[in-house]
């Protein structure tokens, strides 16, 4: 009977192991601020795209639209700004792919971590 005890007795020790709820928390602060600041980011990367690929075409475009307003190449300049994102979908993903790559670099490390910990989600 000693033997059995003896040869279950490694078994357990894996199940119970202590979990550092303060550092899970912390891992879980940091994976919402990072979606936060992801979702920020992609917001800006495609207003930036729009912009530039506005100001490409009219030169006197600042921001959108309407510093054109009165001329004649307004209603033109919106109905361009209209079909950008479908016009210039594959440079778009492109762009933003490549500007979201350090959060989902980030997010992908701390969902290790908080898994590695045996954090749980709730």
């Amino acid at each position: 009977m000693k033997k059995l005890l003896l040869i279950a007795f490694p078994f357990l020790i894996p199940s119970a192991h202590a979990v550092d709820y303060v550092k899970c928390e912390a891992i879980r602060a940091v994976i919402a601020r990072n979606n936060i600041q992801k979702d920020t980011a992609k917001k800006e990367a495609r207003d930036l795209l729009k912009v530039k690929k506005l100001r490409e075409k009219y030169s006197k475009v600042y921001s959108g639209c309407i510093s054109l307003y009165g001329s004649e190449e307004y209603k033109e300049c919106q109905d361009f700004e209209k079909t950008i994102f479908s016009t210039f979908k594959d440079e778009f993903t492109e762009y933003e792919k490549s500007e979201l790559s350090p959060f989902v670099e980030v997010n992908t490390r701390a969902t290790k971590d908080f898994e590695k910990n045996g954090c749980y989600w709730f």
